[in-house]
């Protein structure tokens, strides 16, 4: 597991049980208060252009946090999606925290070709989230968009594939 620059080990959160899985999952800030301290924590969706990348979590020394506090730490949270993106070019440190383990080289290459992670049009939204294998045995994803059709498919190690068009209805 990788270390942080501070030689903490990084604590993971689940997706499913915890408040940054919701935030994550939903899209949506969350306002956790302490009266009792005289504190609160936001946490706020980290995104860029749809694509999910994270929850920025702040504690502020008061209760209940303004409506305008929390607009303006939404913005913060937009501009640290852009940063994320242009950091990524420079360095692979973002990139190995978000990792469990090692990848193999097949892994490296195929994490690095995956479809966005989402896309939205007036007509359909897409969205997928997807942690690929350690190593490769085959599986993967891709969608494709287009003028008029929009196509997803899941094909498996075995050559056996889930395709299924995109359609309005299907939102």
């Amino acid at each position: 597991m990788p270390r942080h620059r501070s030689g903490e080990e990084p604590r993971w959160l689940s997706l499913f049980n915890s408040i940054e899985g919701r935030v994550f999952g939903s899209q949506e800030p969350m306002v956790e208060g302490f009266p009792g301290a005289g504190r609160s924590v936001v946490r706020l969706p980290v995104t860029l252009r749809g694509d999910r990348t994270g929850v920025l979590v702040v504690e502020l020394p008061t209760p209940e946090p303004t409506p305008e506090s929390i607009r303006e730490l939404e913005r913060v949270a937009r501009a640290l999606g852009h940063e994320l993106l242009v950091a990524e070019r420079d360095t692979d440190h973002y990139r190995v925290l978000r990792r469990r383990g090692r990848l193999t080289l097949a892994a490296e290459i195929q994490w690095d070709l995956l479809a966005g992670r989402a896309y939205e049009c007036p007509e359909y939204a897409l969205g997928a989230q997807l942690e690929p294998a350690y190593s490769i045995r085959g599986d993967n994803f891709d969608w494709s968009a287009g003028e008029s059709a929009c196509c997803s498919a899941s094909p498996t190690a075995w050559g056996r594939a889930s395709r299924r068009p995109c359609s309005p209805a299907s939102r």
